[in-house]
């Protein structure tokens, strides 16, 4: 067993403490222990012997009994995807100065309770992240202006939490993001005119939230844009032939104005 490098016990019905011996597969890179409803951890510090590993799925597993997991999966220099969603995590620390995910592509954290801000250490992520999921965990507090130095991020979803403020103009940065979901939220404010800078945008999602103006001429020159989801918010204005007309690609789109 000492050379495995796959271990794929996902959505098999295990229930109880994860063994600590799965800490002596030094070998290992691809961990999913994933969609066991019934499986929990007293602790993680057995992992700090996986020197290998890339991949970590624990989605579904209870870990709220471990305060310490963000500082131990930090120190996986090698680590290219985290899944740890619905994990009944509560904190992601944000007293943290720095987070030394140095490899990491996909951060999933997605269903936790985190009821705090986004924490500041997202953007020591700068250079590596693409995939960035924090729906429905409770978050609350404005976007923080690191998300915006996430220079390589393709995809980001932030529905639904306790999110305010303003969408900032500096949205705009984000130009390699295709995913965008910001939908039932309590953002205010106009729709930033720098959306026009996402030219790789493919589905866009700011409904349910209580956003106002008109609606921005920059959204027509998001020729790769498919889907659209701006209604329910206090938008005026109307998505018409004459700016919009290079949304050849656009399949679904839900809109009101007032």
């Amino acid at each position: 067993m000492g050379n495995l490098t796959h271990l794929d016990l996902s959505d098999a019905n295990f229930s109880g403490l994860i063994p600590h011996q799965l800490g002596n597969l030094s070998s290992l890179c691809y961990l999913y222990l994933g969609s066991n409803f019934d499986l929990y951890a007293d602790n993680l510090y057995w992992m700090s012997g996986l020197f290998s590993i890339q991949y970590i799925d624990l989605s579904s597993v209870d870990l709220h009994k471990e305060a310490d997991w963000l500082q131990i999966m930090s120190k996986f220099s090698s680590l290219l995807e985290l899944y740890l969603s619905n994990c009944k995590l509560d904190s992601l620390n944000p007293s943290l100065g720095f987070v030394n995910f140095t490899s990491l592509q996909v951060l999933y954290l997605s269903g936790n309770h985190f009821n705090h801000e986004i924490p500041n250490w997202i953007s020591n992520l700068s250079t590596s992240l693409l995939k960035l999921y924090l729906d429905d965990s409770s978050l609350k507090g404005k976007i923080p202006p690191s998300i915006f130095n996430l220079e390589k991020l393709e995809y980001l979803s932030l529905d639904p939490n306790h999110l305010i403020g303003k969408i900032p103009e500096s949205l705009g940065q984000l130009k390699h993001l295709t995913y965008l979901d910001l939908s039932f939220n309590s953002f205010n404010g106009p729709i930033p005119l720098s959306v026009g800078n996402l030219s790789h945008m493919r589905t866009l999602s700011l409904n349910q939230n209580q956003l106002n103006g008109t609606i921005p001429k920059s959204l027509g020159l998001l020729s790769n844009l498919e889907e659209l989801y701006i209604e329910n918010n206090f938008l005026t204005g109307a998505i018409d032939e004459g700016h919009f007309k290079k949304l050849s690609k656009l399949k679904d789109l839900c809109y009101q104005s007032i």
